[in-house]
């Protein structure tokens, strides 16, 4: 996996009319991108290249996990 970036057509939403996805997109833009950037940065300074990311949300708030390749 060589980059975080998640493409706007790679997220899918139930009601595209009411502008929820252009929000969602914009905060993954410029919010999480930044963020996924420089803990895949550390992750290769560490020498880790084979790993998962899972995406969850709880309580409001994104987590990230991360997981060895299997």
């Amino acid at each position: 996996m060589e980059h975080f970036a998640v493409s706007k057509s790679g997220v899918s939403f139930q009601d595209m009319s009411n502008g929820v996805h252009l929000n969602l997109t914009e905060a993954i833009d410029r919010k999480v991108n930044p963020r996924l950037q420089i803990l895949k940065q550390k992750m290769i300074s560490m020498g880790y290249t084979e790993y998962d990311i899972e995406w969850t949300i709880q309580n409001n708030i994104l987590r990230v996990t991360v997981k060895p390749e299997r």
